[in-house]
């Protein structure tokens, strides 16, 4: 068995290379195989074959040629039909596709904006975060951020130069999207009595958006004269014209609690069969999500609270004995003894009882702490004025991160205008018709000749 190997130098930006067969001298006859296979990132295509090489299947290759070659397969295999072949095979190479750490689904803005000029914006993205725990994300100039949310939970942002970071949280159904709401409040641009002319951006994220919708209200009385931007416009329509009181406000919050408490519902049911198969850190996710949601009823927020405090507290036990083995492990059988505190050592030696009762207090110290030290922030949730004069503009994709949303609107005073019923036209018309015939009867007597003022009797 004769093994040669070989290389043959390739330019780092060719496009394409030859490769020429081994030759035996002075031999009656020889016969082989080539083949061809691409690594990495490099694509290899043959486009013209020889008439020296015909091309064949890796499979009858002889045991004996491949006793040594590591591949299963090729992208090319040839038989040799004369031993001086020649092979061009055209080369390509491809950049590495960067790995986003989060998928955007949807992200839906609703913007007021007041005749002064200030703006209100609500963002809301649903997003999968993947491997991804903060999502940082740039405000226009000028901008006040002020709250935030994830799956309707209050969360604590923070401030990074001109960013802000946003914890994220895994869903506990695993790979179902996230819903993130913050607002933030923005100079819009200059109002005149007549005019306005408003600059509307939008905040930027770290990652590709898609579906992109952004509901701009005015107040009824502006009418569109002329836009321009990063989106499109879809309709233009008035919605709600009516002013907004108590009672509306109650019923959509009424909604909201009704569409937390279900979703708190399917929480609590989700963690129970994440626990059931041995799923303990998203069965917590679960129960916590239920427990956060259901706030408003008494009786439900007790029973995921509970739930929620028995997945801590076997999480907590069953580190406490990892830890516990582990220093076991570590120390020598006749040192075992002394490493153990002695309060430790004299509570093992009390019984079974009071063993038991130790790892329990000390994981309920543990939870405390760590309860203590994570607070929940609590956050008033923000009801729009949703009325007035709505424009929707959409955008299907934005490729790039940190992508800009812009829109720039001229909009125009619509002047009031009198609507008259007909039997306001008939009392105008009458009122008109008796107008004229006084000023005609005016008239008349002004162009009466004076007499001599002689009298006369009859």
């Amino acid at each position: 068995m004769l093994q040669v190997s070989y290389t043959l130098p390739v330019a780092e930006a060719a496009t394409a290379a030859e490769i020429l067969s081994v030759q035996a001298l002075e031999v009656n006859l020889q016969r082989g195989f080539l083949t061809v296979q691409a690594a990495g990132r490099l694509q290899a295509r043959v486009t013209d074959v020889p008439p020296s090489l015909q091309p064949t299947e890796w499979q009858v290759i002889p045991r004996a040629l491949l006793r040594d070659i590591t591949a299963a397969a090729a992208n090319y295999t040839f038989r040799l039909i004369e031993p001086d072949a020649r092979l061009t095979v055209r080369l390509e190479r491809h950049q590495a596709a960067s790995l986003l750490p989060a998928r955007v689904n949807r992200v839906e803005l609703q913007s007021v904006v007041a005749d002064d000029g200030g703006m209100l914006t609500r963002t809301r993205v649903e997003l999968v975060p993947g491997d991804k725990r903060l999502l940082h994300l740039r405000l226009p100039a000028g901008a006040s951020f002020w709250f935030a949310f994830v799956n309707q939970n209050s969360v604590w942002p923070w401030n990074d130069g001109d960013q802000v970071l946003i914890p994220l949280e895994q869903h506990a159904g695993g790979s179902e999207p996230v819903t993130v709401e913050f607002f933030h409040t923005s100079p819009a641009g200059r109002a005149r009595p007549e005019t306005l002319d408003l600059a509307l951006v939008g905040p930027r994220l770290d990652l590709p958006l898609e579906n992109v919708t952004w509901q701009v209200f005015l107040h009824d009385r502006w009418r569109l004269k002329d836009w321009s931007g990063t989106l499109q416009l879809q309709e233009t329509a008035i919605r709600g014209a009516a002013a907004p009181d108590l009672d509306a406000w109650l019923t959509a919050e009424q909604t909201r609690q009704r569409e937390q408490n279900q979703q708190a519902e399917q929480f609590l049911a989700l963690g129970n069969r994440l626990l059931e198969a041995g799923e303990a850190d998203r069965a917590r996710q679960a129960f916590k999500n239920a427990f956060q949601l259901s706030s408003r009823d008494a009786a439900f927020n007790e029973d995921a609270r509970v739930q929620l405090q028995n997945v801590k507290m076997q999480q907590a036990l069953r580190g406490l004995n990892l830890s516990q083995n582990r220093v076991a492990s570590q120390v020598p059988s006749q040192a075992a003894a002394q490493a153990i505190p002695p309060r430790a050592g004299q509570l093992l030696e009390r019984g079974v009882a009071e063993d038991d009762a130790v790892p329990l207090k000390l994981a309920q110290r543990l939870i405390q702490q760590q309860e203590a030290a994570a607070a929940s922030p609590t956050a008033l949730r923000v009801a729009l004025p949703e009325q007035g004069r709505v424009l929707t503009f959409t955008r299907p994709l934005a490729v790039e991160p940190w992508a800009e949303l812009k829109i720039a609107l001229r909009a125009a005073a619509v002047r009031a205008e009198v609507e008259v019923s007909g039997a306001g036209r008939l009392a105008l018309l009458a009122g008109l018709f008796l107008a004229g015939w006084v000023v005609l009867r005016v008239a008349r007597a002004a162009n009466k000749p004076a007499g001599d003022g002689s009298t006369g009797e009859r």
